[in-house]
């Protein structure tokens, strides 16, 4: 019997396992790591790497024994740990890092209530006290409300682990328009074209007509939309005079110089049709607006490197002479109260002017770039627009009225504005926009949209109102879409 034994216990060994568990190689070293991406990699404070998108890391053939593992992140905790490398084995680590919090105390107004990027945070107490706490140590864009103040945004950076303490005045709205004004009804009237003209500008006339330029000069009735004139100028640089007499053509030069050519708006539509011309005689500086009573004219004349004031000039249209004139900051924008006794002038700030006295009454501070100037229809109330926000001021005292934050400034900016009838309410018009918002002074919110034109077309809006608050206008390319405004 054991002459057959031995053949069999050889061909026992022989036989490989069937278990694939048992491998006949050594498994690499290696330290496997899931955890944020970008975050940094070290291993006994040596750096290994920085994560990618995937989330995933590997330290490939570690030394065998004890070791720490630090992984850390922006305005994360850093994750440490010891681990044993053997050889032959891999390590899986999950890492996922924990934020960095901090707290933030805001001292504001009684009662008002703090956003943090949009989302509610909390209302102050009545000592104008509010902490929160706990939250990721990050960038944040606070937004504060409060009843009889106007808002306020503020940027801050929480730095962690400690409690962030920022003070936070609101500005107190101490004049406001007829808060007993209700807002009115809009029922789109009609809409009316300008051929394939791009609408540069845009008022109601004393006559209550409708009047819109760009190349050309239109006049419409808004009540039954009758073309009523169509004069072609040819030249977008132009302003025109409310009783549609005078016109201004701006030329705007290399040098950065402005010369504005005054002619009448028969000489520049004759001279146009026989010479296809419109080259004039000039004087120098550029023309923000006429008066109301079109009588005088405003030519600015921006100052050099060396005198960085402006001249404004106020010159008698039919004499050409001066009747008075202004030094100051050089102003983007101007403009005349309906009544002809103020005028605003602005770039970054407010400067209101008694026109009869020539004397500034008072100077206000926006920071950003003024876009455009509105009075409301009465004189009382004037309007400051940036890209994003409308600042309004009671114009006899200069006290500061409700600020508007524009509702999608993330699309489209402020263009323009109209005070309704009682002052409470604006109606705003944007770049680009198919979209008029209707601003209640008592909220600070928008009390209404209305839509017009056509979305495809990237153009700016401009809005005017008539004088008698019968009638709402705006632009949108070459049409312009008017309202019927009721009570």
């Amino acid at each position: 019997m054991a002459k057959y034994l031995l053949p069999i216990l050889v061909a026992a060994v022989s036989i490989p396992s069937a278990d694939p568990q048992i491998r006949s190689e050594i498994e690499p070293t290696a330290i496997v790591i899931e955890t944020d991406a970008d975050a940094t990699v070290y291993l006994d404070d040596v750096r290994q790497g920085i994560v990618p998108d995937s989330g995933k890391w590997t330290i490939r053939d570690p030394k065998p024994g004890s070791h720490q593992l630090r992984i850390e992140g922006y305005r994360k905790q850093p994750f440490v740990r010891k681990i044993v490398v053997t050889a032959g084995k891999t390590i899986r680590v999950a890492a996922k890092l924990a934020d960095l919090t901090a707290d933030l105390e805001v001292f504001t107004a009684p009662g008002t209530t703090v956003a943090l990027d949009g989302r509610a945070a909390g209302t102050a107490d009545t000592s104008g006290h509010l902490l929160i706490s706990g939250i990721q140590a990050e960038h944040y864009r606070l937004h504060l409300e409060c009843p009889g103040s106007n808002f306020l945004n503020r940027r801050v950076e929480l730095e962690p682990d400690i409690v962030n303490s920022i003070t936070l005045p609101l500005e107190r709205i101490e004049a406001t328009g007829d808060a007993s004004a209700i807002a009115p009804h809009f029922a789109i009237h009609r809409v009316v074209t300008a051929g394939d003209d791009s609408l540069t500008g845009l008022f109601f006339g004393k006559n209550g007509h409708v009047v819109a330029w760009g190349n050309h000069l239109v006049e419409w009735d808004p009540g039954t939309g009758r073309q009523l004139s169509n004069l072609l100028i040819g030249d977008h640089f132009f302003r025109v005079s409310p009783d549609l007499e005078w016109v201004a053509i701006n030329h705007y030069y290399r040098d950065n110089s402005n010369h504005t050519a005054l002619v009448k708006t028969a000489e520049a539509v004759r001279k146009y049709q026989e010479q296809g011309s419109t080259e004039y005689p000039t004087v120098l500086g550029f023309a923000p607006a006429f008066s109301p009573d079109s009588k005088t004219v405003v030519l600015v004349d921006h100052g050099s490197e060396e005198h960085p004031n402006c001249r404004a000039e106020f010159l008698d249209l039919e004499s050409r002479k001066s009747r008075n004139t202004w030094t100051d900051s050089c102003p983007h924008e101007f403009a005349y109260s309906p009544d002809g006794r103020w005028a605003a002038a602005a770039n970054s700030n407010v400067a209101l002017w008694d026109v009869t006295a020539n004397k500034k009454l008072w100077d206000r501070h926006v920071g950003d770039r003024i876009d455009a100037l509105i009075f409301s229809g009465d004189s009382r109330w004037l309007a400051a627009l940036t890209s994003d926000t409308i600042y309004t001021w009671y114009v006899a005292s200069g006290k500061p009225g409700r600020i508007f934050q524009h509702p999608d400034a993330e699309k489209a900016q402020f263009k323009g504005a109209v005070f309704l009838p009682g002052n409470r309410y604006l109606v705003a018009s944007c770049n680009p926009g198919t979209t008029l918002y209707v601003l209640d002074s008592a909220t600070g919110h928008p009390a209404a949209e209305l839509h017009h034109g056509n979305p495809s077309i990237s153009a700016s809006s401009i809005v005017s109102l008539s004088a008698g608050g019968e009638w709402l206008a705006a632009t949108c390319g070459s049409a312009v879409t008017i309202w019927k405004v009721t009570p």
